[in-house]
């Protein structure tokens, strides 16, 4: 898929949305990273306001469970579209093959290490890869509120072999204590079940700084 940068997950967070900052905000981050030159960063937008609004119609009326999974990350697919103008040098990466070689379709392959930066919309790629053979012990995202885009950004991390998942949050933290996030209910519910090798891919969450 993609034979010569290392990937890096990175979730931004829905609150993290209506930040008129975003984009330095986002650049001084990106700054900070000791291998920022070697990476193939992968952007994944959280649901935010709009996955709220599922949310509260499930609770007040109900919705099976199934189609408010599927809804909601269709929404993390119009967020990442809404996104994409402030950040106009990401390419948006709808399938697999938009990854091949760490490039997009329109663009032409790359033959040396450079930072690259793509956004993601996970609905195509999670239907990609819950069809191909399960990886052990990485059974499909259950359909249930526990699992978010914390989880979302996880799973999608093992199944492209990432050396990294980053979790950019709104709130003061900076940790990869998995058991501690989720019992302060920073990260999702689901998280601390997906099976992986903390030796080979780490995940934590950061909080983007003003």
């Amino acid at each position: 898929m993609n034979d010569l940068l290392p990937i890096r997950i990175v979730k931004i967070g829905g609150s993290l949305i209506p930040r008129r900052d975003l984009p330095s905000a986002i650049d001084r981050w990106v700054g900070t990273l000791a291998n920022r030159d070697e990476t193939l960063n992968l952007w994944l937008v959280g649901g935010g306001k709009l996955v709220d609004v599922v949310r509260s119609l499930d609770a007040n009326v109900g919705i099976p469970a199934e189609v408010s999974h599927q809804v909601s990350i269709h929404l993390m697919d119009i967020n990442a579209k809404l996104l994409s103008p402030r950040f106009p040098g990401w390419p948006i990466v709808e399938k697999l093959t938009d990854l091949e070689f760490g490039r997009s379709p329109s663009q032409k392959p790359q033959h040396s290490k450079r930072a690259s930066n793509f956004l993601l919309q996970p609905s195509g790629l999670i239907d990609e890869l819950e069809k191909r053979p399960i990886v052990i012990g990485l059974p499909k995202l259950p359909s249930t509120w526990e699992v978010t885009s914390d989880s979302i950004a996880t799973w999608l991390g093992i199944h492209l072999n990432a050396f990294e998942v980053v979790l950019l949050k709104s709130c003061a933290v900076d940790s990869d204590d998995i058991e501690s996030l989720t019992k302060s209910k920073i990260i999702d519910g689901h998280l601390k079940h997906l099976k992986f090798d903390p030796t080979k891919m780490r995940v934590a969450c950061h909080c983007l700084n003003d």
